[in-house]
């Protein structure tokens, strides 16, 4: 997982406004996402790169220090984790011991950011998933009513040969008796014609 640009962007000037200090969010390998200092994205952060190799999860930088390393100010350093996974630092400049709770708040508000991003994808997905279900089951239900259509229009034009075919039985037993009829006549006939 990695922290949305856009998102550590927001961050870092929100946080920036409220206290007035330089605000950094780092990446893995300790790579500057997003910051309130001009041309600092995309350099690497000593400490933050040891923060996410797992050495600490916090590290104040005091000015002695910072004096000494390249590309690292004074002020708090808090790790970012999610699902026991460090996925970013940030930074606050300033007093290490006085940024040290403003830091710790934000990478509690990034986690939290993670979390709900991650909970609306997981919602986003099953939603799909059931779209999909939902599809395919409206088509199965479409294609049994074709078929139960079809099933009754076979019903019906057996019903009618059947009702047909039935009165032509019966025609058939009329002309079957009108035969016998005849045949009796030509029998009487025939024999009072000997007489």
């Amino acid at each position: 997982m990695e922290i949305n640009k856009d998102f550590a962007h927001l961050m870092v000037n929100m946080i920036k406004r409220q206290v007035n200090e330089e605000v950094t969010v780092f990446g893995h390998g300790g790579v500057v996402i997003a910051s309130t200092i001009a041309g600092r994205e995309g350099s690497v952060h000593a400490v933050s790169k040891r923060m996410m190799a797992g050495e600490m999860d916090y590290y104040g930088v005091t000015k002695e220090e910072a004096a000494k390393l390249e590309n690292v100010r004074a002020g708090a350093n808090v790790i970012i984790k999610y699902n026991n996974e460090r996925v970013g630092v940030i930074g606050i400049t300033g007093d290490p011991e006085l940024v040290k709770p403003i830091a710790t708040f934000a990478a509690q508000v990034i986690e939290l950011r993670l979390a709900r991003d991650e909970s609306e994808m997981k919602a986003k997905s099953t939603a799909l998933q059931l779209k999909n279900g939902l599809e395919t089951l409206t088509a199965l239900i479409e294609e049994m009513a074709a078929s139960s259509q079809e099933q009754a229009g076979t019903s019906s034009v057996m019903a009618a040969t059947a009702l047909d075919s039935q009165k032509k039985a019966a025609n058939t037993e009329e002309i079957l008796a009108l035969i016998k009829g005849i045949a009796d006549m030509t029998k009487l006939l025939g024999l009072n014609a000997r007489h």
